[in-house]
């Protein structure tokens, strides 16, 4: 069966002192005490979504990353199920991911080019397009190491002003998302390699979402 939740990361994490430390020896207890004095590290949002103005999240893969577009779909909803979780945008407001996947894969009218991401957004009647170019999906760079890795680049758009929101930077956001390696994988009937692939997606939706709030730091997660 496949992990859903990707490896470890190290933190740096300061060693209490004096009674505190001694507490720790005599409870045995291999906690860090950093851990136990402020929480869990915490990652920090890197914008914000607005919950009182429609968006949509929009799962865009020009390179033909994603194997299925089906899997595509499956990304945007786990990130839409994570963005209303956390009521980063209210359920009223919150435009579904498919209704603009069709209006891209209808393209534009005859002899019309193919529309921007503020039409899209636009047509299905989203104020704010959370704009995701899938640049990395993939199980395995090797044949017998099996080493999941999702990554995207971010952009969040303002449909009504024709404008983004985020970043200044004109490239966007670039991040990704590993699983954990598995090392004695040396082949994958189609069955196990769509089970990854959807594991895959779900963690790639799942930090699609992470990126718009200040979190906890996963001890099995790793965001690049």
């Amino acid at each position: 069966m496949p992990m859903t939740r990707a490896r470890i990361v190290p933190v740096l994490v300061v060693m209490l002192g004096g009674a505190a430390a001694l507490v720790m020896s005599s409870c045995n207890i291999g906690v860090p005490a950093a851990y136990i004095l402020h929480g869990p590290p915490k990652i920090q949002a890197v914008t914000e979504l607005d919950e009182d103005r429609s968006t949509v999240i929009f799962i865009d893969d020009p390179m033909n990353l994603v194997p299925r577009r089906a899997l595509r779909t499956q990304i945007g909803q786990a990130a839409e199920r994570h963005i209303l979780e956390k009521k980063l945008v209210s359920s009223s407001k919150l435009v579904s991911t498919i209704s603009i996947m069709r209006a891209a894969s209808g393209g534009g009218e005859l002899g019309e080019e193919q529309p921007s991401v503020v039409d899209l957004g636009r047509r299905v009647g989203a104020e704010v397009v959370v704009y995701i170019q899938v640049t990395k999906f993939t199980l395995s760079n090797e044949p017998s190491h099996l080493s999941p890795v999702a990554g995207g680049v971010l952009k969040v758009i303002d449909t009504v002003e024709n404008k983004r929101l985020f970043p200044e930077d004109v490239g966007g956001y670039p991040f990704g998302f590993d699983l954990p390696d598995r090392t004695d994988q040396t082949s994958l009937s189609p069955a196990e390699r769509n089970q990854w692939e959807r594991s895959l997606a779900d963690e790639f939706g799942r930090g699609i979402a992470q990126l718009f709030y200040t979190h906890e730091r996963d001890p099995m997660s790793t965001r690049r």
